[in-house]
């Protein structure tokens, strides 16, 4: 039996009995061990686990922490273990990284867990993964709640705290045969001999180590005096009931009613000062103790319930996988069309006769692989809309040199062409001129079932930027220039020409046009068609517009031009609050947007 509060009820308990007998007949997990490198050079190892079909990265990842002093990540007895598992059965994907705590507990100090969560976080963001939950068991919900306070990581959605346990100096450092042990500790710091580096008034420094001999704290484990005032002594923030007041993500708490560490009334008090957290749940396991022996199932269960009522489940499964569209207008010497490559996303249980497939393009020198657009279409396929970003004739630096509207349109034609299912819908998605190419693709190559644009950061007038960069009379020497090259027939002369960005950008920032001339004046040169608003309001399906608040492309004039834009009503405009023109840490934010636009303009 357990008593469970708040807004699980019912709904939990229902969903209870059948994750239970789902985890257990779940397919497999794989596992790895990964090693990881903390800031400090600390090599830690982590367990890494993922269902058989691969890593999710649309979906959260779970970050967990081990209890201490010598807690471990293997232990089959911890939620980092035994929930980890379940967890990547239901489709996540964990982590658990073996904390230099399990084995140096004796001469680290406890805040050192920081850089190992560090280390930890940066692995999975490395894959793409922009949802983070964060779990701790025992001591590793102290470790969690001081590296939330401590970097308030946007990323980190939701924390699960398995046995959360008293506020540890209170719990531990008071007791009457502990205590003695603490002054000591102080004593021995303030003499210089707290940690393990040679004391100075040595008799021989370079052999001789005398740091005091402690313990007693941890059931007779020792520590140094740094590190066992770090776990166990006052005036060290290893206290809950100080970091709740400071959380700003939901939280879900999970303890026995008998468990020692995790007293009665624990969990109400917790949630009593999480003050700031959007929502707190708790959750007491009738006659469970420390390990969760006999609610291993039901505790896992109740998460991932939990998670999946806050918006964090698992989803769809997210395939990605490179694929290749013959261009018509690329040759090899002997006669060949070549093969460009581009990535496919795809996702499980979706309609490939009925749903749009998006079809991603990038900005001027992007490429694939590259963000924003490689992390927003992977979003977007967790959300049930697959998709394809090309890589064409123009893609990356070298093709910039040389790229123009009409090129891009051509080949974005083959795309469409090349790996649409018969009359299957396209919404073109472009990150800055890339939604430029989708709009000249549609209208110049008469593609059927063209249901809309998706303009990210939409750049403005071109012609008009490069002549507020460069002043007015530095750009007619440019394009006069750029004329002259062409009138020769130069084939290999290029412009290079440094700028300053105009504002908003920061002061004294800059970039450079490097084009041959062709592509510069097509883009940039007085007769430029590149402008946004022209194409935008001449589209022939609906456009919505999406800019980040710190674009610093975007000005108050071109803000003003994308407003009179959305008074049509074929046009939107959405503001992602805080976000650059990259939407990092905000992807999800323009995946939900873009989700609900697609859902409402083909339902």
């Amino acid at each position: 039996m357990k008593t469970m509060w708040t807004q699980m009820s019912l709904f939990a308990l229902a969903a209870v009995f059948l994750f239970s007998d789902t985890l257990i007949a779940a397919d497999g997990v794989t596992q790895k061990i990964v090693r990881l490198t903390a800031s400090d050079g600390v090599k830690i190892d982590a367990v890494l686990m993922h269902p058989n079909s691969g890593m999710n990265i649309g979906a959260p990842v779970i970050v967990m922490h081990h209890g201490g002093p010598s807690g471990h990540a293997a232990r089959s007895i911890g939620a980092y273990r035994f929930a980890a598992e379940r967890l990547a059965r239901a489709g996540y994907t964990t982590i658990s990284p073996v904390s230099r705590h399990s084995s140096g507990y004796y001469k680290y100090v406890l805040e050192d867990s920081i850089k190992d969560i560090d280390a930890t976080v940066e692995f999975v963001t490395a894959f793409g993964f922009d949802r983070i939950v964060l779990a701790g068991h025992s001591m590793g919900s102290i470790r969690i709640t001081r590296y939330q306070v401590t970097h308030k990581n946007p990323l980190v959605k939701a924390m699960v705290h398995f046995a959360p346990t008293a506020d540890v100096y209170d719990f531990v450092g008071k007791r009457p045969a502990v205590a003695p042990i603490i002054e000591s500790a102080q004593l021995a710091r303030a003499a210089g001999r707290g940690s393990l580096d040679l004391h100075p008034n040595s008799v021989d420094p370079d052999t001789s180590l005398t740091p005091p001999s402690i313990g007693a704290t941890a059931r007779g484990r020792l520590q140094t005096p740094e590190a066992l005032l770090s776990w166990w002594g006052p005036g060290h923030p290893t206290a809950n009931s100080d970091f709740f007041p400071q959380l700003a993500v939901p939280q879900l708490l999970l303890a026995g009613t008998e468990d020692p560490p995790v007293p009665p009334g624990r969990m109400e008090r917790l949630k009593e000062l999480a003050v700031n957290s959007p929502r707190v749940d708790y959750v007491w396991y009738e006659g469970g103790d420390h390990y969760f022996t006999f609610h291993q199932d039901e505790s896992s269960a109740d998460m991932i319930v939990w998670l999946a009522d806050l918006g964090l489940g698992p989803g769809r499964h997210v395939e990605t996988e490179l694929v290749d569209t013959l261009l018509n207008a690329s040759f090899t010497p002997d006669g060949q069309r070549v093969p460009y490559p581009g990535v496919s996303y795809r996702a499980d249980g979706v309609d490939r006769d009925e749903s749009p497939l998006l079809i991603y393009t990038y900005g001027l020198g992007e490429q694939i692989l590259e963000d924003p657009v490689h992390r927003l279409a992977t979003l977007m396929a967790h959300r049930g809309y697959e998709g394809i970003a090309p890589q064409l004739r123009e893609s990356g630096f070298r093709g910039q040199l040389t790229s123009t509207i009409a090129r891009s349109a051509e080949d974005l034609a083959d795309v469409v062409k090349s790996h649409r299912n018969g009359e299957r819908p396209i919404v073109f998605v472009g990150y800055r001129e890339g939604i430029l190419w989708g709009m000249e693709a549609a209208k110049s190559y008469d593609l059927a079932n063209v249901a809309g644009f998706v303009a990210l950061a939409p750049s403005p007038d071109l012609r008009d930027y490069a002549e507020a960069a460069l002043t007015e009379d530095r750009y007619e020497q440019v394009v006069e220039r750029a004329n002259t090259i062409l009138a020769d027939g130069d084939s290999v002369s290029f412009l290079v020409e440094k700028y300053f960005r105009p504002a908003p950008a920061l002061a004294g920032s800059t970039d450079a046009f490097m084009f041959y001339p062709e592509s510069f004046l097509d883009y940039f040169g007085p007769d430029s068609q590149a402008n946004f608003t022209e194409y935008a309001r001449d589209a022939d399906a609906p456009v919505l517009m999406i800019a980040g608040s710190n674009d610093t492309m975007l000005g108050e004039g071109n803000l003003r031009d994308l407003n009179r834009l959305a008074r049509s009503s074929e046009r939107s405009l959405a503001i992602v609050d805080g976000a650059d023109d990259l939407f990092a840490n905000h992807e999800s934010e323009a995946a939900d947007i873009i989700a609900q636009w697609v859902s409402d303009l083909t339902d």
